[in-house]
């Protein structure tokens, strides 16, 4: 029986190397290319370098917000989904409507952004 997974590749932008440690092991294990980064300037380049499918990215990083970051990317591939992590409730946070296709919890149980992943990304659990 084959493997059910989704072939994408996924950019993860977080300035905490521990989560990108663990959330590349966490993709990689279901089947996703997981590229990351530290900062926005490193985001930047790997989108354009990349065919990226997706990205997440965290609200705070060092050198640029989350929703400038989103900006530049959509000016850079417009068709890229994109979800927002953030340790604050999104209610609390001004995001531009549209900009994003999902904003997640920080720290939320990785399933959940799964399942995001699979919905923004259609995958249907087809075989490959």
């Amino acid at each position: 029986m084959s493997k059910r997974t989704c072939v994408a590749t996924i950019l993860y932008v977080d300035d905490c190397e521990p989560i990108l440690a663990s959330r590349r092991a966490y993709l990689g294990n279901q089947g996703y290319e997981v590229l990351t980064a530290t900062t926005g300037a490193t985001a930047l380049t790997r989108m354009q370098e990349r065919n990226v499918s997706l990205a997440v990215m965290d609200y705070n990083l060092p050198d640029i917000t989350g929703v400038e970051l989103a900006r530049k990317f959509k000016m850079i591939r417009p068709s890229v989904p994109l979800i927002l992590l953030s340790g604050t409730m999104a209610e609390d946070l001004i995001i531009p409507s549209g900009l994003f296709n999902r904003v997640l919890l920080k720290g939320s149980h990785p399933g959940e952004l799964v399942e995001a992943l699979r919905e923004l990304l259609e995958c249907d659990g087809r075989e490959v």
